[in-house]
């Protein structure tokens, strides 16, 4: 399904999903199915691709976001001074993007449910998209239109032992990469049993996602975040 598209060649579809391009007179049109839902739109242009990529898992239902907790399945503890690369999962959400001198976003879906949840208290704390994962030590085989794999990097950086029960990243420095897979990669630094510093890495493999708060130039000052109220 990844991967670009001559606009009167896209046709695509998985389970219960379709969606194509259609020629009508000067007009293209664009018609998705999915879980009873039916979503078209007309796009008036001569020469432009269709990309559909893997993106940043903060756009539906609707952007409230760009946040993303993570919940290990089971609690891991850390050593001090000490650092373990291990791999947790994320979900998926897919955009078909048109792409000529500039990128327009025409759809955004998903196969997985979309949950959220609060990080710290009600008053200061932030909402952030939900997503629980087992650890894993190898490579695990996912279904790649519904999750993706974080290689994710921690450093315990305090001198005590350190358990970690869940990562929160800020999605706006994610970057994604898909191939036969769609990867990511991540690092926490933990500071104390309360603190943790997380970011995202560049890495090499397969094609780069479109970044959608590039496409659609929000300035981003911030994209480390600090998780302030416990791990």
């Amino acid at each position: 399904m990844f991967g670009e598209y001559k606009i009167e060649e896209f046709e695509i579809g998985y389970e219960d999903f379709y969606a194509e391009i259609k020629k009508q007179k000067n007009l293209y049109v664009y018609v998705r199915s999915f879980r009873n839902e039916k979503v078209e739109k007309l796009i008036a242009s001569k020469d432009v691709k269709v990309l559909v990529n893997p993106v940043e898992p903060v756009n539906l239902p609707k952007p409230i976001t760009n946040y993303l907790l993570i919940e290990f399945e089971k609690p891991i503890s850390i050593e001090p001074r000490e650092f373990s690369t291990l791999y947790v999962t994320f979900p998926i959400e897919v955009a078909v993007l048109l792409v000529s001198r500039d990128i327009k976003i025409l759809d955004i879906f998903s196969f997985v449910k979309q949950k959220f949840t609060l990080y710290g208290d009600s008053t200061n704390g932030i909402i952030c998209k939900y997503w629980t994962s087992k650890i894993f030590e190898d490579l695990p085989e996912l279904d790649w239109l519904k999750e993706g794999l974080i290689e994710l990097k921690i450093y315990n950086e305090s001198e005590e032992w350190q358990e970690m029960k869940k990562a929160v990243f800020n999605v706006y420095d994610m970057k994604i990469y898909y191939d036969e897979k769609v990867v990511s990669s991540a690092y926490v630094r933990i500071l104390s049993s309360k603190v943790a510093e997380t970011g995202f890495n560049e890495i090499s493999y397969g094609k780069k996602s479109i970044e959608l708060y590039t496409a659609k130039k929000i300035p981003i000052i911030k994209k480390k975040f600090f998780m302030e109220w416990g791990l």
